[in-house]
């Protein structure tokens, strides 16, 4: 139970922080969204780690 709730609590922090990317992203004129769709995987690799771990 514990696991599933620092899966949980990990999975919200990064969906967070690829919001906070994306909003800098926007305010950034020159931004294509690469940055973002290589944040957005590196998080999934992350999550994906955790799990196995977990």
């Amino acid at each position: 139970m514990l696991e599933l709730g620092i899966v949980l609590i990990a999975s919200i922090i990064i969906i967070f922080m690829i919001g906070f990317v994306i909003a800098l992203c926007k305010l950034q004129t020159r931004c294509e969204g690469m940055e973002e769709r290589v944040f957005a995987k590196d998080a999934i690799k992350h999550i994906e780690k955790i799990k196995i771990a977990g």
